[in-house]
């Protein structure tokens, strides 16, 4: 297994299970993806945990009429609770993982993580309290939305995106920011027509926010 000693330092909590790691050395469960490749499309079955080593993800879940929902963002070292729930119920819930830059992880074999994984008293704890955190983010960040104007959540979207040209679609943002695409569109034409950015398909260019 590649990035043992990487996994190791990003998940602390499995040093205590490095004699049950030892089994997977020798197999291929290590994943380099491209930015907008996705890694779980809605109606796919878990193909096991995943680890994120480097990069970010993005968990949504998609409706059967296809609308789009966002989630949580999964950063090196968090735990993606809905891959524990399809791995329990044998069930995909909807839910599609799609990477925001390059990734690098390593998925965990299920027979591997019911066997030698699930029944570790700490590794449980572990993700219960990082459960606990993700609810008390959802909570505020319900409550910044309450509060916060559909503009100025956009506003704040674009101007912190450190590149100048981002590969996103309408949807994705609305998405992201709890309202309707066509809430988004108007406000984002408003935007190119005061030379703030240019629309292009399936992505924007950010000049001046």
């Amino acid at each position: 297994m590649k990035y043992k000693n990487r996994l190791l330092a990003t998940y602390p909590i499995l040093n205590e299970l490095q004699d049950e790691l030892s089994i997977l050395e020798d197999m291929d469960i290590n994943y380099s993806l491209k930015t907008g490749q996705i890694l779980k499309h809605s109606h796919d079955v878990c193909l096991g945990f995943p680890l994120l080593l480097v990069g970010k993800l993005i968990v949504t879940k998609i409706s059967d009429n296809g609308d789009e929902t966002f989630v949580f963002y999964l950063n090196p070292g968090d735990v993606c609770h809905h891959a524990f729930r399809c791995i329990v119920e044998n069930d995909s819930f909807g839910i599609q993982v799609k990477c925001v830059t390059d990734c690098e992880l390593i998925i965990i074999p299920i027979s591997f993580f019911k066997e030698h994984i699930m029944g570790n008293y700490n590794f449980l704890k572990f993700i219960y309290n990082d459960l606990f955190n993700k609810f008390d983010d959802v909570v505020l960040n319900k409550e910044h939305l309450i509060h916060e104007s559909v503009e100025s959540r956009l506003y704040n979207f674009l101007k912190t995106k450190e590149s100048r040209t981002i590969k996103i679609t309408h949807s994705q943002i609305a998405s992201e920011l709890g309202t309707a695409r066509e809430v988004i569109s108007r406000l984002l034409k408003n935007y190119e027509h005061e030379g703030k950015i240019k629309l292009n398909r399936g992505s924007i260019e950010i000049y001046k926010m």
